[in-house]
């Protein structure tokens, strides 16, 4: 476990996922709202969130774990795709009692003996502290590949929600929404230009609008239709 310490600053949650940067569609005023109202109310609920990748699950456990440190609550994100071969011992050490703990992607360590254990543990031990615990994966609880049947009730059993595709209509208006904050103004023509011929895929689209921001600045050039179709050679 000698590479654990290059692994651990990782846990530090990005810097832009609040809930003001996180574009709440009608389909998820509710769980965003709810997801609020625990971290302020400081709530001792355990939360499962589902839904495929580039949703934006990611964003809100990190929106949690911001709210909380705002609110003088300890909280710690960790994305556990990027800690799944590593000893779950070595990198929960130490954070069983942190008050808002959230843990990203447990589909990645379904079917591994020691972080199912480990994990049917910190439930227990977060159950009895009276601390929250927020989790996700890309399918809901009773669906996951756990091979410890008590694990995989305990999960099923809690509050959950499932985040779900976003209509064309939500991904221009989350484009739209993103670009505002950067001081961009995405026409109508240009918003859907880009969903027409993106992957339509929100990460994608966020990554395509980083490379749009980016070329306009350095060309010192406005986003329109026809600078779209230059950079992205469309």
């Amino acid at each position: 476990m000698d590479n654990l310490q290059q692994v651990l600053p990782v846990f530090s949650s990005n810097d832009n996922a609040y809930f003001d940067s996180f574009y709440v569609a009608d389909s998820l005023r509710m769980l965003v709202g709810s997801l609020q109202q625990l971290v302020k109310k400081q709530a001792p609920d355990f939360v499962f969130i589902s839904g495929q990748a580039g949703l934006g699950k990611s964003h809100l456990l990190q929106a949690v774990c911001h709210l909380a440190q705002s609110l003088e609550q300890s909280s710690l994100y960790i994305p556990l795709a990027d800690v799944a071969e590593f000893s779950p011992v070595d990198v929960l050490a130490g954070h069983e009692k942190t008050h808002t703990l959230c843990l990203d992607d447990v589909h990645c360590i379904a079917g591994k003996s020691d972080w199912e254990e480990a994990l049917f543990d910190l439930y227990n031990v977060r159950t009895a502290q009276g601390l929250p615990l927020y989790v996700s994966a890309k399918m809901p609880a009773a669906l996951l590949p756990i091979k410890l049947a008590d694990l995989q009730s305990r999960l099923s059993a809690i509050l959950s929600f499932q985040l779900t595709e976003l209509s064309d209509e939500d991904k221009a208006a989350l484009l739209r929404f993103r670009a505002a904050q950067r001081g961009i103004d995405l026409n109508a023509s240009c918003l859907t230009f880009i969903i027409q011929r993106s992957h339509r895929d929100v990460n994608e689209l966020i990554l395509l609008l980083d490379k749009l921001d980016q070329s306009s600045l350095s060309q010192g050039r406005k986003i329109t239709v026809p600078f779209i179709k230059s950079v992205m050679h469309w």
